[in-house]
């Protein structure tokens, strides 16, 4: 999924039975993580695994790492395509029955 869209990453955590909340949690984790905290200069997608669970947690299998990687990287930006995936989030549902 590392070269997944935002689209598929957020179907895909949401069949895995995630929320809005846990989703937008996940994502502010690991921005802040790579903006302001321990892994400040990475992007999302250089932190390794063992990275990624120290920020995330153990439970999360590494597709969901992936989701929320690709997701993270997309928030973080300040463009059309972020704003799309915001909206999207917010109605994660909807989104999911249009797809």
């Amino acid at each position: 999924m590392a070269d997944s869209n935002w689209e598929d990453a957020l179907i895909h955590l949401h069949e895995m039975g995630w929320d809005t909340d846990d989703i937008d949690s996940a994502c502010e984790a690991l921005v802040e993580a790579c903006s302001e905290g321990v892994f400040e200069g990475n992007e999302p997608s250089d932190l390794d695994t063992d990275q990624l669970k120290q920020i995330l947690g153990d439970e999360m299998s590494a597709s969901e790492q992936e989701a929320v990687v690709c997701l993270a990287e997309v928030r973080a930006q300040e463009d059309p395509e972020a704003e799309a995936m915001r909206e999207a989030l917010w109605d994660i549902d909807e989104f999911a029955e249009s797809r």
